[in-house]
């Protein structure tokens, strides 16, 4: 029994720092995480038992569609671009020995790793007990993450960074950190969880904050606006959230006057001045836009026009690809220019598929679907903002708070979920929190 609950101790390693086991290939950097996923994976295999009629085998087909899609547009890079004269006599079969079609490969390959990953977490929720023990695994994953950013810093020193000897604080981690954090603020504030995680849970949004502000992570700290933003609007602005909104803003002006590396980020952010905004030195929208990212989805977008169906192939940049190398800073736009107009859709149909299972559950549970779908705005914002779902812990974060509603059992049929609940996925208005919190015994 203890072998089988073992991976939800081992869930929060996934998040730790590099600790100088980082490696930097030409494929891109090797992370701690990715090679304890594989004792994880075991853990996992181990745990889970087989289950049919869950809610994460609705989207198991489209992320294999995904993936068989994303492979056939990178095995096709060499045919469709001239590089050679004769691409099958000096790269092979299916062209294996161009560096742009491995590199594909190799991305394609991370993104399975961890997708497997989170689809066998949401499999390894067998019953209530163990999903009550995974809020514990999540809430000890974005703790690792904060006290790793507080200690270590930001630390995007060149040279370290490519030797793994520092925790690369980078907008990725500070979305990941906004997914986590905004999906479990949910939780707490809908009185979900035990008692004993709800009185820990503070502790521990204070250790994330603080590594999540000093993270110089400005995508991060959009998305997990958006979503706290939806949390409020669905909960209502009660006394609970206005004096947890205060006490923020009065954490963010102290912040603001004496961390001076996050009083710069703001600057840049809202007060940057006209000579250092814009993508490149160029003035865009405001001072909001310092980093182009206007630009680059105007540049990027016009070139689907020239791959629609196909796409330019799995992380295919520069070059004939007619793809800014540095890509379009916005991950559901890539999809689209990388994997056609069929890859781009079954990413949003998984986003889509997420969502509704969300608000199925609702319709049993007041309140039920409000955390997953605050992540999911912040993963949505955080996407809009860049390219940090190809694969590794980032991805995994998201399918992990996911993992609690697609492990639970899907509706026979639309019709027999309107049924079994009047009003079908447009429930009635739901009851406050504290009302929830009083039906639990707290």
């Amino acid at each position: 029994m203890m072998l089988k609950r073992l991976w939800l101790w081992s869930f929060p390693l996934l998040f730790l720092p590099n600790l100088g086991v980082g490696i930097a290939t030409a494929q891109g950097g090797l992370e701690l995480s990715d090679f304890l996923i594989w004792s994880y994976l075991g853990l996992l295999v181990v745990a889970t038992p087989v289950r049919r009629g869950l809610n994460v085998s609705r989207i198991t087909p489209l992320l294999g569609m995904f993936v068989l899609w994303a492979t056939a547009s990178t095995l096709t890079i060499p045919l469709r671009y001239p590089y050679i004269s004769n691409p099958l006599e000096v790269y092979g079969p299916f062209g294996l020995g161009n560096e742009q079609v491995t590199f594909g490969l190799l991305k394609i390959a991370k993104l399975c790793l961890y997708g497997v990953a989170g689809i066998l977490t949401a499999r390894a929720l067998k019953d209530a007990e163990a999903r009550a023990a995974f809020d514990w695994s999540l809430l000890g994953g974005g703790v690792v993450t904060g006290l790793s950013l507080f200690v270590l810093g930001s630390g995007e020193r060149t040279n370290e960074a490519s030797q793994g000897l520092t925790y690369s604080a980078t907008n990725g981690t500070s979305a990941m950190v906004a997914i986590l954090l905004v999906y479990l603020s949910a939780r707490y504030l809908t009185g979900s969880g035990s008692r004993h995680w709800r009185q820990t849970a503070p502790f521990g949004f204070v250790i994330m904050a603080a590594g999540f502000a000093l993270s110089n992570g400005r995508g991060g700290w959009i998305a997990a606006l958006a979503g706290l933003c939806y949390i409020a609007v669905r909960l209502g602005f009660r006394r609970q959230l206005v004096v947890y909104g205060t006490l923020a803003l009065v954490v963010v002006a102290a912040l603001y006057q004496t961390q001076p590396d996050f009083k710069d980020q703001v600057d840049m952010t809202v007060f940057a001045p006209a000579s250092t905004s814009g993508y490149q030195g160029t003035r865009n929208v405001g001072s909001l836009d310092d980093g182009g990212r206007f630009e680059n989805w105007s540049h990027e977008s016009r070139q689907f026009v020239h791959e629609p169906l196909l796409g330019t192939g799995f992380y295919h940049r520069g070059g004939l690809s007619g793809l800014w190398s540095t890509g379009s800073h916005n991950f559901f736009l890539q999809m689209f220019l990388e994997t056609g107009v069929i890859g781009g859709t079954l990413v949003f149909a998984v986003v889509v598929s997420m969502w509704r299972q969300a608000g199925r559950l609702a319709a049993a549970e007041p309140y039920e679907d409000l955390a997953l779908k605050a992540a999911l705005v912040a993963a949505i914002v955080a996407g809009f903002g860049g390219e940090y779902f190809y694969g590794g812990v980032i991805l995994f974060a998201l399918f992990a708070v996911y993992a609690p509603t697609g492990s639970t059992a899907r509706p026979a049929s639309r019709t027999k979920d309107m049924v079994e609940h009047p009003g079908g996925w447009l429930a009635p208005p739901s009851p406050p929190p504290s009302a929830i919190a009083r039906s639990r015994n707290v």
